[in-house]
């Protein structure tokens, strides 16, 4: 001890060895001033074991990442809809996977990230699990939607993130033609798997109605007006919106084909919709089988609806609402204009 400053608080002598010390000792003391007027500023009482607990980051390590996504999941369960669910689950399995194989490790905690992972995680998406900018974007958005909730509750005392920016590329989606809509719809299968998955995809041409909308459908969601018209009434999953659709005789054929199957007798639904994973897989078999080009998805027969719709002259505000939006300007997005009625309604002034 006989190299140590009692009243300074310091390691005596100029030496090499005592600059090195005494640098550490101040970044320490500099480090704890901190702590000190960080509890003070949050209105925490300031004592030996907070003090000493936020310096050794104790408290902080007590949450995981995949704890923490394993809590915001949980706490999700009665507001939000299966499909976002499994969305933020899928994201988990990405983060653990990503873990494993960047760090060789099945968790983290909360306090060991940073930007460098985010990026990381990035890459990782982008070239090990071939997604597209948008997926990748998504699934780092709704992690990041988890790191926040962990700010919320103090968990972490700022977003390691906050420098990342999350942007998406505007996707523009192809319509079916009318020929190629009638060609699927007259495709004969050998399978019954794509004849199912067909029949639900013309079902959305003819409707409008996403994936998720479709998949809830049951026959207490087709009723009369007072005039005997029978309409498909529900709520939208994503925003709550009701969408009321008058039953077309194309949709209403394919809902009474499967009305006695037992499948959907089983499970109370109007048609065999599929997992989403395995519906999109037998689409692009359907679309090869067809000789389509386009990528079929239940968003491509949205667009064809809404197109469909215009083409034939209904006013874009009839054809929002059946949609279930809220302004028409959601609308446009999926609705494009063919050159026939381009055409046509630009003709008198060919003339």
């Amino acid at each position: 001890m006989d190299k140590w400053d009692v009243r300074r608080y310091c390691y005596k002598g100029n030496s090499e060895t005592a600059r090195t010390i005494n640098h550490h000792l101040d970044i320490i003391k500099s480090r704890l001033f901190l702590i000190h007027t960080d509890l003070i500023a949050q209105g925490k009482p300031v004592t030996l074991s907070a003090v000493v607990d936020e310096y050794l980051g104790l408290g902080k390590r007590k949450y995981t990442v995949i704890g923490t996504i394993d809590f915001h999941n949980k706490q999700k369960i009665p507001t939000v809809s299966k499909a976002t669910l499994e969305r933020y689950e899928t994201m988990k399995m990405h983060i653990q996977n990503f873990m494993r194989t960047h760090y060789g490790k099945e968790d983290i905690y909360l306090y060991d990230l940073n930007m460098e992972f985010v990026r990381s995680f990035e890459g990782y998406l982008r070239f090990v699990r071939g997604c597209n900018h948008n997926s990748t974007m998504k699934y780092i958005k709704n992690f990041r939607t988890v790191i926040l909730m962990a700010v919320e509750n103090e968990w972490l005392r700022k977003d390691p993130f906050s420098a990342y920016k999350v942007t998406l590329q505007k996707v523009e989606i192809t319509p079916l033609t009318l020929e190629e809509l009638e060609r699927i719809e007259k495709k004969k299968f050998t399978s019954d798997r794509l004849s199912r998955v067909r029949d639900v995809f013309v079902f959305c041409c003819y409707t409008g109605y996403s994936y998720s909308d479709v998949a809830k459908l049951a026959p207490e969601n087709v009723l009369p007006d007072e005039q005997g018209n029978l309409w498909i009434r529900s709520s939208r999953i994503k925003t709550k919106i009701q969408e009321d659709v008058p039953l077309l005789p194309q949709a209403k054929q394919l809902i009474d084909k499967y009305k006695s199957d037992p499948e959907c007798l089983y499970r109370n639904r109007l048609l065999p919709v599929l997992s989403n994973q395995k519906y999109n897989a037998y689409l692009k078999e359907i679309a090869v089988l067809c000789n389509i080009s386009i990528n079929l998805t239940t968003h491509v027969a949205r667009h064809t609806y809404a197109t469909r719709c215009l083409t034939l002259g209904v006013p874009i505000e009839t054809v929002s609402k059946t949609m279930g939006h809220t302004n028409t300007r959601m609308t446009s997005h999926y609705a494009k204009i063919t050159e026939a009625k381009i055409l046509n309604e630009m003709y008198p002034l060919m003339r």
